[in-house]
């Protein structure tokens, strides 16, 4: 993983760790297969302060943590600082309502809707059992 001089782990380190997170949760919830069986999206995740950014690629009902560079075309752009991203993509229901009204995301509104419904579903019973 990326270290900073102070060695602990960068922002854009964060941000991947996070995904990855993401990744095995929805990968752990076979039911949603059923939802992103033909959502083939590229959704973008861009930190505020400019540090490398990343992507979560939805294909045929696999999921990918990958870089994001601007050659890459993303249905779906998720910004904001790793604290609101956080809160969004791992977070309570309270956390994941901040964190949503506290980041931009644009995109075709049906994508926002279907990356929303995913990441809500995914931690459904996450929380209850921690």
């Amino acid at each position: 993983m990326d270290r900073d001089v102070s060695g602990g782990m960068t922002v854009a380190s964060q941000l991947r760790a996070i995904l990855f997170e993401v990744q095995k949760r929805l990968e752990r919830k076979r039911y949603l297969q059923s939802l992103m069986k033909d959502w083939n999206r590229h959704v973008g995740f861009k930190l505020e302060d400019g540090t490398l950014d990343s992507c979560l690629v939805f294909s045929n009902g696999e999921i990918i943590v990958t870089e994001w560079n601007k050659g890459h075309k993303a249905e779906v752009v998720v910004k904001g600082d790793v604290q609101r991203l956080q809160m969004l993509l791992t977070g309570d229901e309270l956390s994941y309502r901040y964190a949503k009204e506290n980041i931009e995301m644009r995109g075709h509104v049906r994508d926002q809707l279907k990356l929303d419904s995913l990441l809500r579903l995914s931690l459904e019973n996450e929380k209850k059992l921690a």
